[in-house]
């Protein structure tokens, strides 16, 4: 055991197949942003009408079925495991992890805010940040408690939609802050006509930052008509309940758990986001019925198909551990400089250690394992990153 500092994990500490599923949610993000990136969103429709193809529908159909908000939840647990390494790992040398912790997500809130007002106004760090901290009062809670936390949480989205529709939109927050918004960007000189979601391509600097400043005013506001904080601090205590059972060496070493998880995300998930695909690609009229139903079939579908996603992918790493080996170099390349730029010691580096090395799951494993690779992501005093 080392001295009791908190350091950065060494790159032999790590738990690859974590960093290969990072590899894999960030991919998936990466293919919902190209909406915005490609500027297709931002074209008129009669512009996009003319671009419409068979083919075009039945893809973005496809997205919206078995990517649109999976792999957002998907990174969503990747972080709530995280956040239970780094409570073993504190416990292990007797440190206190509050501080520690409340300091990290503030970078990373930092960071975040840095990102919108200077870059893109959909970032989520800052969010993550939020919800992070709000994350910190369940380290405590047994497992069978995040369970029912994480019940209990998906429960807040569905009935502020109730509320919202059947007061007919006068409960909906974005309404709320988009009318403060305008006033703010009345008062600061930015283009009311323009707004919300404008990008802005030529202009001085301060303008720009302003415009940013006037859009992120409305994604607070799309944050909280959504429900979204409510939908990733359910999906964090999730994933907080992941990585106390990874810590225990009881979850890779668990294959029939692992396809249990994964036939029923299937089976549960699947159907549900076709339903749900099936409604955004109609359209749903503003504050009737239809967006009660759409947030219950999200509610229900989303979080389970992404852990079968999880669940799946540690099976195919059990198995075909080679073949996700460009994945994890991908992720641990990418969140390498983002742990970089967060804080000096890298607020999610540390994140924490596999299994102790005493742990007899643990030594079956190694033992088991026939591969260099399957050997080190199972390692004794590994780490998620």
């Amino acid at each position: 055991m080392s001295d009791g500092s908190l350091r950065p994990v060494r790159p032999g500490e790590r738990i690859l197949v974590l960093d290969a599923l990072r590899g894999f949610a960030l991919f998936g993000i990466l293919l919902i942003n190209m909406r915005w990136f490609s500027a297709w969103i931002y074209m008129p429709d009669a512009t996009r009408a003319e671009l419409a193809s068979p083919l075009g529908d039945a893809v973005w159909f496809v997205h919206d079925w078995l990517v649109l908000h999976k792999f957002y939840s998907l990174f969503s647990l990747l972080f709530g495991i995280g956040f239970a390494i780094q409570i073993v790992r504190a416990e292990e040398k007797g440190r206190l992890l509050a501080a520690l912790y409340v300091r990290r997500m503030l970078v990373l809130f930092l960071f975040g805010l840095a990102h919108l007002l200077l870059l893109y106004q959909w970032d989520i760090l800052h969010l993550y940040a939020v919800c992070g901290l709000a994350l910190l009062p369940f380290r405590r809670l047994n497992r069978s408690a995040l369970v029912l936390g994480a019940l209990l949480i998906a429960v807040p989205p569905v009935v502020q939609r109730i509320l919202i529709v059947e007061s007919g939109g006068t409960l909906d927050p974005q309404l709320a802050v988009e009318e403060w918004g305008r006033g703010l960007m009345t008062g600061w000189g930015v283009d009311v006509g323009r707004a919300p979601w404008h990008v802005p391509t030529e202009g001085r600097w301060p303008d720009v930052l302003l415009q940013n400043l006037a859009n992120w005013v409305y994604r607070t506001g799309d944050i909280l008509e959504r429900g979204f904080f409510f939908q990733v601090l359910g999906t964090f205590l999730v994933g907080l309940w992941t990585g106390r059972r990874l810590m225990e060496g009881r979850l890779l070493d668990e294959p029939r758990f692992l396809r249990r998880v994964c036939g029923w995300g299937l089976a549960i998930g699947l159907p549900l986001n076709w339903w749900l695909a099936s409604m955004l690609e109609a359209g749903v009229t503003p504050y009737t019925t239809g967006q009660i139903r759409l947030e219950i079939v999200r509610a229900l579908g989303v979080t389970p198909l992404a852990c079968g996603y999880a669940a799946g992918f540690a099976l195919l790493w059990r198995a075909r551990p080679a073949r996700t080996t460009s994945a994890s170099r991908c992720s641990r390349s990418y969140c390498s400089t983002a742990r970089a730029s967060a804080s000096p010691e890298g607020w999610a580096r540390s994140a924490g250690r596999s299994p102790r090395s005493g742990s007899s799951a643990c030594r079956r494993s190694r033992a088991r394992s026939g591969s260099a690779s399957s050997a080190t992501a199972r390692s004794s005093g590994g780490g998620a990153g």
